[in-house]
This record gives structure tokens, C-alpha cells and sequence, in this order.
């Protein structure tokens, strides 16, 4: 009996060195490892060079670009306009005026897509055109099926438009126009507001005071959304091996995403507690974006 102390005392330290041994190991390279998997599988499924969602392609293809080889965004670009982007190439989601997909043609979500791809991926001859033919038409850069979506799609505001001087060779990258309202969103609108905040960051080199509050609320308010808690870790919240290990726990270590793992091809624009983060009942393999961009916002310089 009176070694039974020493030998609890042992079996406790055992215990804890074990239980730590995970928290100890340092997750980068495993997610830098993913992160090459993900984009070597996910480029088997690139439809004649693109990410085929379908009329969200160009977004999508954008996102998927920031971390992936092989993607360029100008095949989006209207071969008959020069500077105006579609949905998918050859503009096929909204024609003469009907919809054949959507609503528009383009709309202000791929336009943040595309900016903070851009920043990333310069293609500074395609970021000129757009500039023309946004000034041409005063940056209303879209049909729509009526005036409201006209407006609420096409319209691009003060913001998106100095975004592009901001990308341009001939622009300045040392500051942004203002410091925007900072309204809490949901669901999707605010996974755009973060890849609003992502694009200026590397756009301008910087964010503003109310953006890295923005992306603070949002860090909070969806706790296992590994997009928000990776880009609040950039700017001095969540410790970034604890946001990797959120990440390597979540995503197959593998294989691609699918179905069975959740319902919707994009995960980290759907708040939890929604369908989307249940399984599904099909067998549809993801591109695996929403790892592959959250793991990005913790690895690049």
C-alpha cells in the first residue's frame, strides 16, 4: 500500500503527458500537407479550367485560385466586352434579359471574390479593363432581371470600385477610402464581409480598426466556423494551432469533402446550427474551397 501514492501519481502524469501529446505537436505541416492534397485531388475536377458551380463558378473559382495553382480568373471575362465578368464563361446564367441560371449576369459577391483573388494572383492587364468598363458605365457592371436586382446585384459600391485603383498598376496600395459600417450579419453575408475584410488585407496591406472588429464578432458568434476563427487569429485572436486543429479535425484527412460529411459544397458560408452542416443522403464529392481557403488565412504570409 504505501506505494500506491507514487504509482497514482505516475499513472496521472502518464495520463497527462499523453492527453497533451496531441495539443504539443505542432499542426502546420500536417495542414500545409492537406492543403497540397486537397489542391492535387480538386484539380482532377476542374471543368475546362474552372470550378463549375454552377452560376456561382466565378466566386468560386476565385476562392479556390487564392490558394490553388492552375485557376485564372480572366476566363471569366465576356470574350465580346472587355472588362465585364459573367457567372461562367461565355456569360450562359442570364441572357437577353432572361434567366438562365440567375438573376444577373454578376453580382457584388463575385466581385469580392474576384478582388481577393486578384490581389493574390496579379493579372494587372485584366484589373485595367475592368477599371475602364466600370467608369464606362459607372460601375453598374451587370444586367439584371429587374431594377431592384439591378441595384442590389450590379451596382458596385464606392468601396468595390476604389477596390480595383487599389489593384491597379497605376493605383495607390497604401490606404483604403473609409472604415465601413460595421453591422453583424449572418449566414451568408457574413462570410462575405470576411472575405471583404481578407481582400482589403491583402490589397491594402492592412484592415482597419472597425474590419478587425468586424471579423472579432463574427469569430465569435460562429465559434467552429474555421474561416472566421482563421482570419481573427491573423489579427491577434484565436492562437492559430488551436484554429489548425479545428481544421484538421473537421476535413477528411484523405479524400475531398462530400456529402456524407455535410450538405452544402461550401460549408463556412452556412451559420451552424443550419441543414447545411448535417449530412446528406447523396454521395456528391466538394472541392474542398472552405478547407483550402480557411487553412490559407492561417499559412500565408
Amino acid at each position: 500500500m504505501k506505494y500506491l501514492p507514487l504509482l497514482l501519481i505516475f499513472t496521472s502524469c502518464s495520463y497527462f503527458t499523453r492527453s497533451h501529446e496531441a495539443e504539443a505537436t505542432d499542426p502546420m505541416p500536417e495542414l500545409q500537407e492537406r492543403i497540397s492534397l486537397y489542391c492535387s485531388l480538386s484539380a482532377d475536377k476542374y471543368v475546362d479550367g474552372y470550378v463549375d458551380m454552377s452560376c456561382d463558378s466565378a466566386g468560386f473559382t476565385a476562392l479556390h485560385g487564392v490558394v490553388c495553382e492552375g485557376l485564372d480568373v480572366s476566363i471569366f471575362e465576356d470574350p465580346t466586352t472587355p472588362g465585364k465578368l459573367c457567372r461562367k464563361p461565355g456569360c450562359p446564367c442570364f441572357v437577353n434579359g432572361e434567366d438562365k441560371g440567375s438573376k444577373s449576369n454578376w453580382s457584388k459577391d463575385m466581385e469580392i471574390m474576384t478582388q481577393l483573388n486578384l490581389a493574390v494572383r496579379p493579372n494587372p492587364s485584366l484589373v485595367d479593363r475592368r477599371i475602364d468598363y466600370g467608369n464606362d458605365n459607372q460601375w453598374v457592371v451587370c444586367d439584371a432581371i429587374d431594377a431592384k436586382e439591378k441595384i442590389g446585384r450590379c451596382q458596385m459600391s464606392s468601396k468595390l470600385a476604389n477596390n480595383w485603383t487599389g489593384l491597379s498598376s497605376k493605383g495607390s496600395l497604401t490606404s483604403q477610402s473609409s472604415d465601413d459600417a460595421l453591422f453583424q450579419n449572418v449566414g451568408f453575408q457574413a462570410h462575405l464581409d470576411v472575405i471583404s475584410v481578407l481582400a482589403s488585407w491583402k490589397i491594402y496591406g492592412a484592415i482597419t480598426g472597425g474590419e478587425k472588429k468586424l471579423l472579432e464578432n463574427q469569430a465569435k458568434r460562429q465559434p467552429n466556423n474555421g474561416l472566421y476563427q482563421a482570419a481573427w487569429s491573423r489579427f491577434g485572436g484565436r492562437d492559430a494551432k488551436e484554429v489548425a486543429r479545428l481544421l484538421l479535425d473537421k476535413f477528411p484527412g484523405d479524400r475531398l469533402p462530400n456529402e456524407s460529411d455535410w450538405s452544402t459544397d461550401y460549408l463556412y458560408q452556412r451559420d451552424e446550427g443550419t441543414g447545411d452542416w448535417l449530412p446528406g443522403t447523396g454521395s456528391d464529392e466538394y472541392y474542398g474551397t472552405d478547407f483550402l481557403l480557411a487553412a490559407w488565412v492561417l499559412t500565408t504570409n
